[in-house]
């Protein structure tokens, strides 16, 4: 329990610790820019930006009820929320906690894990869309009206084979399918025209026939190159009810990386209220903090030894209520 709370305070050091310069307030000083650490008011502090920002995308409760908790108006906590949630993607995108495979290699060991793990060959990624249910905007139309009924911008992810995020395009409007959304994302049309560096075509395990590396969605992408698509219909062959069967498990981890994530952070639970920009900044933010738990024993690269570590928990830990939480509600990290 000891090791296991250690290690749950150790990760709210670090995250402060990556983004205080980002989300830290200026203000106009004796004729200088000063910032403002300890001595600041609530809404500068960047303890309490952080902490008001993880409640609101944790517990999904509205702004107004977070407001009134840490006595800052509703107007500024709003504010913090679109900053933090930009700041909270900018970092860790950065201190390479998105895991975006950038090399042949890279993919290459994505897809020993999906053949390793889910009996699936040749695969670098489980792709699907969510919708992200909004408020609709002003003068939006039913351009985000879904076909659940609700407003909705879509956020359209690959996964690994360990439940992470590789990448994300969010931002498309509801009304769109899963495949319309692919094929007019920027994504989509990194993958259709081989942009991401994938590792060249390569053999089946026991037969001498190559095939590219895949990605595996469900059955409202379109079939392509690199987009493998179950047999349509119920299978009299049992080879092809067996493959459409390890298709379905492999394409099922990027559910179960959907469902991780809006279990733990609460926000996807119910109608997002922000502008359109502030909504795909949330949503793009719930993706990084996602991939920063999953991720095990990771350092920042700002981090590269014990000395340096010990000498940033001293610096932080009088600004950060460890023994409450202050800073991340436990929750966030069971």
């Amino acid at each position: 329990m000891a090791a296991t709370s250690n290690g749950k305070q150790l990760r709210r050091i670090i995250l402060l610790y990556l983004l205080r310069r980002r989300i830290q307030r200026r203000k106009y000083f004796k004729s200088k820019w000063a910032l403002v650490f300890s001595s600041c008011r609530k809404d500068e502090n960047p303890k309490e930006r952080l902490c008001v920002t993880l409640r609101y995308l944790v517990t999904g409760d509205a702004q107004v009820t977070i407001a009134a908790s840490y006595r800052i108006g509703p107007a500024t906590i709003s504010k913090i929320i679109k900053e933090t949630t930009k700041a909270i993607w900018d970092v860790l995108d950065e201190k390479g906690f998105l895991c975006v495979p950038r090399t042949a290699i890279e993919w290459k060991a994505i897809s020993k894990d999906f053949k390793e793990k889910w009996n699936f060959p040749n695969c670098i990624g489980a792709i699907d869309g969510k919708h992200v249910v909004v408020q609709a905007p002003p003068r939006s139309g039913s351009d985000l009206f879904n076909y659940k009924k609700t407003f909705s911008i879509v956020l359209m992810a690959v996964c690994d084979a360990d439940y992470q995020f590789t990448l994300v395009d969010v931002g498309d409007a509801g009304r769109q399918s899963d495949g319309g959304v692919y094929s007019n994302s920027k994504l989509g049309f990194a993958i259709d025209n081989q942009l991401l560096g994938f590792p060249s075509s390569e053999k089946l395990p026991s037969s001498e026939i190559k095939v590219p590396s895949v990605f595996v969605p469900d059955d409202a992408f379109p079939l392509k190159s690199n987009i493998m698509k179950p047999y349509p219909g119920k299978q009299g062959d049992v080879t092809k009810s067996i493959f459409n069967y390890r298709l379905s498990r492999a394409c099922r981890i990027i559910e179960n990386t959907f469902g991780i994530a809006t279990s733990r952070f609460r926000v996807f639970r119910r109608p997002i209220i922000a502008s359109e920009s502030t909504a795909n900044s949330i949503a793009r933010a719930v993706v990084a903090l996602h991939n920063y738990l999953m991720v095990k024993g990771h350092t920042p690269k700002a981090v590269t030894t014990i000395a340096h570590l010990v000498t940033l928990m001293l610096m932080l830990v009088p600004h950060l209520n460890l023994v409450t939480g202050e800073a991340i509600p436990n929750r966030l990290l069971d």
